[in-house]
């Protein structure tokens, strides 16, 4: 059975001479007092470590959290509405935080956030002239406050003001003040693992104690002047103490973390070895001299082995293992040591594998995010991202599903590879509300999903045209609270995606989604910019045409508008009642003969109009199928077959304040009009009305005009006439040719002629 150290050290001194075991007693007690006093000091200091480490970790992670909530959410481009639910989001999440404060950059109060009172925005102030806003207007960097106490509950708390910048322009926007209760560090020092009457608490820059487990301390303002190294000195408590202290600055804030214990327990050891010594010493006086050298080289020599490995360890050189020779404590501790080093060193080598593993996933989300950035059209955009994904981030697979305008399915719009293309040009989707698809949930939660095991997930929906998918991860693609699609990656190894993995993807679908929505926006630009050229052109070729079958023919050329086959532009009539009494077809247009088409001239009484509703309705009606639309009636349906026709465009054309005039625009197959479609035709209407009331004032014109010259040649005629006979014959014959050749006769009263005579007669 293998013996204790504290067994052979009691053998080996019982041994020892008187005086050779008092040298060695007291130079071994020397040494031990020497060796425990830094020890003490280095534990309080480990602990004083530990809890800075603590302390800080809290206070910037509240910076930390603030700076993340604005910069991940877009926050300064974000609306007022969206910027209070992030707060409050924040302030329920949250109960550390006692108020929350958002000014705009002139320090006006924009939102006020308080667990103790309720502020209105008539109460809102004007925080200019106070530290928390005016520093981080100057230095454009956080503020950090003292601590202060709250005069109604008396606990602690501390201000953080995060500056929010204009990256572009450079100016301040907004100033973020939260003021988070200090408690929360009260408890860290109560958390601290110490040692018998020990205590660690935390004063600030004056030396008042701030934080401690005991809150008497701190309410009664004690104050202590920490020392510039760790030492024994008087303590808070006012006794020998072994002092640590840890310095943590915050901008222009410092504190100290004070680490104390009371010198009798951090000494014990020593002192304990001095009693033992001299008991020793007493017992032992003849036999300790010998056993007591041989003793201490057989202690010795293991634990300056041990300590040398230990100085190569700490230098970095993590191969180092110490020699284990003996099975006593030494030996388990040297055994504890090595196994220590073994588990360090694997840590690091997982450490730098984990770091070098996410440095190459935000680079290739860099590179694809760059990529999207980039492109405008949105299908090459799409594709693009999918390729360089599953490229960049070796998966088995990547594909991307686009919400539908109705919200309610996500359609396959870009797919990796041959199998992707494949699947897209199948047209398929997923219902939003399905429940055994990994990509519908990820929509509907707006968070990030995946299974590592698709054989056991209910919700995997399997593809036959991928089948080696192992693992699958989806992630919503959102900008300003509104979905876009999913972004969904597979590979063939099972446990492939982690929680990293989620946040990656995450970050990477939320850049998709703005690309997403540039190049939808740009697209839209460009299909506006598309219709004022067609508007443009049909207005110009409007103004060209020279009769009314030309007019109805240039509108639908112009328009350019694929559904469109035929047109007719027809006259309203109305009764004495101003009710609309027929429709006369003044002019038509269809782009084949084959096409049934009512003639110029027809009439169709009211009785016989298709839909009353599109010659009576004061706005444009658009119908996408006429024989499927509630709207229509059984006649219009009808009719529709019989004249095979399906979509329906009828624009009312207004000479003044009345409806003057239809134009109907029919195709053969169904057809959405869409918004740029209708506000085209819509914007057509008035100028349509302008050229028509032009056409008919030009034609009432020339009519008058002809009649003037007509009257002009037969009052030329006649007055070159010799006499009153031959004046009545001309009058006669051009009267008759012009009335269309009818039978014409002329005469002149008798009193008039009586007259003629006499003025002849005078004349003579």
């Amino acid at each position: 059975m293998r013996k204790s150290l504290q067994t052979r050290l009691t053998v080996y001194f019982i041994a020892l001479v008187l005086i050779p075991l008092l040298i060695v007693g007291a130079i071994g007690t020397w040494q031990t007092y020497n060796s425990e006093v830094p020890q003490a000091l280095e534990s309080q200091g480990e602990i004083a470590k530990r809890v800075a480490e603590q302390v800080k970790n809290f206070i910037e992670g509240r910076e930390t959290e603030l700076r993340s909530l604005t910069e991940i959410n877009d926050f300064s481009n974000a609306t007022r509405d969206e910027q209070s639910v992030l707060l409050s989001n924040l302030f329920s999440n949250q109960t550390v935080y006692e108020e929350l404060i958002l000014t705009n950059g002139q320090g006006r109060e924009l939102i006020f956030l308080s667990r103790l009172k309720v502020v209105t925005p008539e109460e809102f102030d004007n925080r200019t002239g106070s530290e928390e806003f005016d520093k981080p207007k100057e230095t454009e960097a956080t503020y950090f406050s003292p601590v202060s106490f709250n005069e109604v509950t008396g606990e602690p708390y501390m201000v953080v003001s995060v500056p929010l910048l204009d990256l572009r322009s450079g100016r301040l926007d907004y100033v973020l003040i939260a003021k988070f209760r200090f408690k929360s560090v009260w408890d860290l020092m109560g958390q601290a693992d110490l040692t018998g009457g020990g205590v660690v608490y935390m004063t600030d820059s004056n030396g008042f104690v701030v934080a401690h487990a005991n809150p008497s301390f701190v309410l009664k303002r004690a104050q202590i002047t920490p020392p510039s190294e760790n030492s024994f000195a008087t303590g808070l408590s006012g006794a020998s103490s072994a002092l640590a202290v840890e310095q943590l600055a915050f901008e222009d804030q410092t504190f100290y973390i004070l680490a104390e214990q009371p010198a009798s327990e951090a000494l014990s050891l020593a002192l304990n070895n001095i009693t033992l010594t001299i008991i020793t010493t007493l017992v032992a006086i003849v036999v300790a001299g010998f056993l007591g050298a041989l003793a201490a080289r057989q202690i010795t020599t293991p634990i300056a082995e041990l300590a040398t490995t230990a100085q190569l360890i700490s230098e970095g050189d993590l191969t180092r293992t110490t020699h284990v020779s003996n099975q006593d404590e030494i030996g388990a501790l040297a055994t504890a040591f090595n196994r220590m080093t073994s588990q360090l060193r694997d840590l690091i080598g997982s450490l730098e594998l984990r770091v070098t593993e996410r440095t190459k996933a935000l680079s290739s989300v860099a590179e694809v995010g760059i990529a999207a950035s980039t492109i405008l059209e949105t299908d090459e955009l799409l594709q693009q991202v999918v390729d360089l994904t599953k490229e960049r981030f070796n998966l088995y697979h990547a594909h991307i599903y686009l919400l539908n305008e109705a919200g309610d399915t996500l359609v396959l719009a870009s797919g990796a590879g041959a199998a992707g293309r494949q699947m897209v040009a199948e047209g398929r989707s997923i219902p939003l509300d399905r429940e055994q698809s990994l990509v519908a949930r990820a929509a509907r939660e707006r968070k990030g999903v995946t299974v590592n095991d698709v054989t056991q997930a209910p919700d995997f929906l399997p593809n036959p045209l991928l089948p080696n998918t192992r693992s699958e991860l989806a992630a919503p693609m959102v900008v300003g609270g509104s979905l876009i699609g999913v972004f969904d990656v597979q590979s063939d190894t099972v446990g492939r995606f982690t929680d990293a993995d989620i946040a990656v993807q995450t970050t990477l679908s939320s850049q998709i989604a703005v690309a997403v929505q540039n190049a939808n926006q740009y697209e839209e630009t460009r299909a506006a910019l598309s219709q004022s050229e067609k508007l443009f052109n049909a207005s110009d070729r409007l103004s060209q045409a020279t009769n009314l079958q030309e007019l109805i023919k240039f509108i639908v050329e112009s328009l350019d508008i694929r559904a469109i086959d035929r047109a007719i532009l027809g006259s309203l009539a109305y009764n004495d009642k101003d009710e609309l009494d027929g429709m006369t077809i003044v002019a038509n247009w269809s782009q084949s003969a084959e096409l049934p088409s009512s003639p110029v001239g027809t009439h169709y009484p009211k009785e016989m109009l298709s839909s009353l509703s599109m010659f009576t309705s004061a706005e444009p009606l658009f119908f996408s199928d006429v024989l499927n639309d509630e709207h229509v009636d059984d006649a219009t349906r009808a009719i529709a077959q019989k004249v095979n026709y399906r979509s329906v465009a009828a624009l009312p054309i207004y000479i003044g304040s009345r409806r003057d005039a239809i134009v109907l625009l029919e195709g053969q197959q169904p057809h959405n009009f869409t918004q740029a479609e209708t506000r085209l035709l819509t914007s057509l209407s008035p100028q349509f009305a302008a050229i028509l009331e032009n056409r008919r004032q030009f034609e009432r014109a020339q009519e008058q005009a002809k009649r003037e010259a007509m009257l002009n040649l037969i009052t030329q005629k006649i007055q070159s006439a010799t006499s009153i006979e031959a004046a009545m014959k001309i009058t006669a014959r051009e009267l008759g040719h012009a009335l269309g050749m009818k039978p014409t006769a002329v005469s002149l009263d008798s009193s008039a002629l009586a007259g003629e005579v006499m003025k002849n007669k005078e004349n003579a």
